[in-house]
């Protein structure tokens, strides 16, 4: 699993920052899928699912053109 914060909150304690852990496997379609866990400990919120590797590396892709 890899721990990723959020960026812009160099002000925040570390265990405060929004955190999104990703970790891979099959999920839930049996095709190679990226787990996605979002943490925000501020607004006590918390959203996770499987997502596509294909579409998450397209959106990538995409974004740094």
């Amino acid at each position: 699993m890899r721990k990723i914060q959020a960026t812009g909150f160099e002000h925040v304690h570390a265990e405060d920052r929004p955190t999104l852990f990703v970790s891979h496997g099959r999920g839930n379609s049996g095709q190679p899928e990226v787990h996605l866990h979002f943490f925000d400990s501020a607004l006590e919120q918390e959203v996770q699912g499987w997502f596509p590797v294909s579409e998450l590396l397209a959106a990538i892709k995409e974004g740094g053109e």
